[in-house]
């Protein structure tokens, strides 16, 4: 998979017989899952498979802060290179190509670089200066260069539209179950393992510990029951989110730690990913570390009696 971040490589592009997905894709939830789907099967008609994406929301550059994002674009690119795209083309939000018409969009980028012969998109897709273009206007304009657009409708779960929005909101709510729905997937974590405070080992359980980056968008500060992926192989956890007031009192450093309940092995430097499973309960400071250690017991026989596919 090659992924292509520079404006400059962008303009000095010259794909072919491409078909292309547009669109931030932030979570990769059901709807966008139906938009890749589509691109797969372009793969296998033999155009080559294309991601026109962005850095980050493209209305951020109006904004006093970014987004929080679902998946930050580490976690986007696992995705991808699952599902076996060719290429990624990630759009820097402050590029003056997002200050074009929507036709110098189309006609400069699209066809002249990227080479496209089908076009993918959902129904709400917004492009071109001040969100002048749509879906729409990307179908008209492509009878003009030759290209074909399919244009995948929003769905709806359990009478929720299916939104990065609305998913966004689940997540800050805790709402983890409602949110893993609308995306078809658990909500996950990816992250190098860091060296912690070491607690794990006097506790006697494999720990790891991650920073997660700034823009990430997390739940609630609390103990999940989680499956953690580490070298291809699937664990139980138990992730805490969150300070660690019990040994971390002075450093105020938002983590993600999860305790394993069946691993061996050295932990530090490896790539985690962790897919929480369900909320437990809050975060708590606890008096010292044997009530600490009474906790983490019963946190993991919590873990233990939930079910978890392995």
């Amino acid at each position: 998979m090659e992924i292509i971040r520079d404006i400059n490589n962008i303009y000095n592009l010259k794909i072919e017989n491409t078909v292309a997905a547009l669109g931030k894709f932030d979570g990769i939830h059901l709807g966008h899952n139906m938009i890749m789907e589509k691109l797969r099967q372009g793969k296998t008609n033999g155009y080559i498979s294309l991601v026109f994406t962005f850095s980050g929301n493209p209305l951020s550059r109006k904004k006093e802060r970014e987004e929080k994002k679902i998946f930050t674009e580490e976690e986007q690119m696992l995705v991808y290179e699952k599902l076996g795209i060719d290429i990624i083309i990630v759009c820097p939000v402050n590029s003056h190509i997002l200050d074009m018409s929507p036709e110098e969009f189309i006609k400069n980028i699209l066809v002249e670089k990227i080479g496209v012969k089908k076009v993918i998109c959902g129904e709400n897709f917004r492009f071109g200066k001040n969100r002048s273009g749509d879906a729409a206007k990307l179908k008209e304009l492509g009878a003009i260069y030759g290209y074909e657009t399919e244009i995948i409708k929003m769905i709806s779960v359990d009478g929720s539209i299916v939104s990065s929005t609305i998913i966004r909101e689940l997540i800050r709510e805790g709402n983890i179950e409602k949110a893993e729905k609308l995306l078809g997937h658990k909500y996950t974590i990816v992250g190098k393992i860091v060296h912690g405070n070491r607690i794990g080992r006097t506790l006697n359980t494999p720990t790891a510990n991650i920073i997660p980056p700034e823009n990430k968008l997390l739940p609630p500060n609390g103990v999940y029951v989680s499956k953690c992926k580490i070298d291809g192989k699937y664990y139980k956890g138990v992730t805490n989110i969150g300070y660690k007031p019990t040994v971390d009192m002075e450093k105020k450093q938002l983590g993600v730690e999860t305790y394993f309940l069946d691993y061996e092995g050295d932990l530090y430097g490896k790539v985690l990913e962790i897919e929480l499973i369900k909320h437990t309960r809050p975060e708590k400071k606890f008096n010292n570390l044997k009530e600490l250690e009474r906790q983490l017991l019963a946190d993991k026989d919590e873990c233990r009696k939930c079910r978890v596919d392995i």
